[in-house]
């Protein structure tokens, strides 16, 4: 059934469903919105993610271990409870029972397995498909934008719908991708397929004769476009797997959106006195932690200026094994319990490509709703079934030349924000957020870096 939506009556993207397993509603999964990107003028805004809308944590961590299990059952006929976790994606008060069943029934490979998430949407993602499995013989690690100078990137390739396009992979470990037999490309969505094709190119012209698993939430790639895929195949002499919730044709023939300004929640607010509406003070607290090793980076910024940061061995960047996962979740929970009492209505924030361990965090906390900050310029816009109803902007803390957005954090919708980062934020930066968040009327604010 082919079914035609429509963003601000601008576009319309013609959409066709193929094969949808576990019979989720569209509207579930995501909804639309307008882009500033000449390559494609939509976007498809997930609900699962914990990107652009805020969603309950633990929902974006079961959908990478629904997508674990899926795996495993395409790659080695495995039968799992997909039925319990299915239904807590759909309401929520299943979640827990979901989550612990997951947990009670991670997965054994055989055959060593590297797990890669793709930059910057899917780095959580991917890492939430790797919390599914254990063992000594299998790691995960995620693509970054980052350009570190004293690391040399085991493959490079650019992605092609993307804003920023430039993908690295910084392993810790030498000659990582000879250790590993088969190897998980995950991604949020995937339009052409073409990001995952020349992912493949890449690690063949090194590695030859690998086992490959595409891993979305949705896969809208068409005939053509599979046909690419089977002559890859017979091409380098390889298989490829391909596991999506959602398996459909999208086709959308509209222009950019030209013309449409967007309005900014926190463009026009002033450094100002710290006090809210009601004459109470802004309440500013900063939490230092410490998160496991360390190793110190000279990063080339967007202008070209390079400066030194400190970064988290088992961000998920550099490779980490499966037993880091369980050292992950009992950190989250020391952070939260240190912390102590949170509002109820309280929204905790990842940063760009640092996502997985602020989920995680987040998952900890009562009634928490989640999300990120990202590059990804797009159109705001009122309409009720719109996906980008507000946004928000500000200068990236740690290259200053690059802008990001956060996204529906609607005026008067949370008491308190946790804005977590992989290292402090400097005073400048730390002002701008304090306004943007003054802007929707949050006077409650924690930062918490490592």
């Amino acid at each position: 059934m082919r079914e035609r939506l429509r963003v601000l009556d601008e576009i319309a993207v013609d959409v066709e469903i193929h094969k949808n397993p576990f019979h989720f509603e569209l509207k579930d999964l995501f909804s639309m919105a307008a882009r500033r990107n000449e390559k494609r003028a939509f976007l498809f805004v997930s609900k699962l993610l914990g990107k652009h809308i805020p969603i309950n944590p633990k929902k974006a961590l079961l959908t990478g271990r629904l997508l674990g299990y899926f795996i495993d059952q395409k790659t080695r006929g495995q039968s799992f409870n997909f039925e319990l976790i299915v239904r807590a994606l759909k309401d929520d008060k299943y979640i827990d029972e979901a989550l612990e069943y997951a947990n009670n029934n991670l997965i054994t490979l055989h055959k060593p397995t590297l797990f890669i998430g793709f930059a910057e949407t899917a780095t959580a993602l991917g890492n939430s498909v790797f919390a599914q499995f254990v063992g000594g013989n299998i790691l995960y690690i995620h693509t970054t934008r980052d350009e570190l100078m004293e690391c040399t990137s085991t493959f490079d390739f650019e992605e092609e719908h993307s804003h920023a396009t430039s993908h690295f992979c910084y392993p810790l470990r030498e000659d990582i991708l000879n250790d590993y037999e088969r190897i998980v490309l995950v991604d949020d969505e995937i339009t052409t397929g073409k990001t995952a094709l020349n992912l493949i190119k890449s690690i063949n012209h090194k590695y030859p004769k690998k086992e490959y698993v595409v891993v979305s939430i949705l896969d809208w790639r068409r005939k053509e476009h599979i046909k690419e895929y089977k002559s890859l195949e017979r091409e380098l002499g390889v298989k490829i797997h391909e596991v999506s919730l959602v398996d459909g044709e999208a086709e959308c023939n509209s222009p950019s959106v030209k013309g449409i300004e967007i309005s900014y929640q926190n463009e026009n607010l002033g450094d100002g006195p710290q006090v809210s509406e009601n004459g109470s003070e802004v309440l500013v607290k900063d939490y230092s932690f410490v998160w496991g090793e360390y190793k110190n980076f000279t990063r080339r910024l967007c202008d070209g200026e390079l400066k030194n940061y400190r970064y988290i061995e088992s961000s998920g960047r550099f490779g980490i094994s499966s037993g880091e996962i369980s050292k992950i979740e009992a950190s989250a929970g020391k952070i939260v319990s240190t912390i102590g009492a949170f509002n109820k209505r309280v929204i905790v924030l990842g940063t760009e490509e640092f996502m997985y361990i602020p989920m995680v965090i987040a998952s900890k906390i009562p009634n928490a709703k989640y999300q990120s900050t990202t590059r990804s310029p797009i159109y705001a816009n009122r309409e009720e079934s719109y996906g980008i109803q507000c946004a928000s902007k500000f200068r990236s803390p740690f290259d200053k030349g690059i802008t990001n957005y956060i996204y529906n954090i609607k005026e008067n919708m949370y008491d308190e924000a946790l804005f977590i980062t992989e290292r402090e934020v400097d005073k400048e930066s730390k002002a701008e957020i304090i306004n943007l968040f003054k802007s929707v009327g949050i006077y409650d604010i924690s930062f918490i870096y490592f």
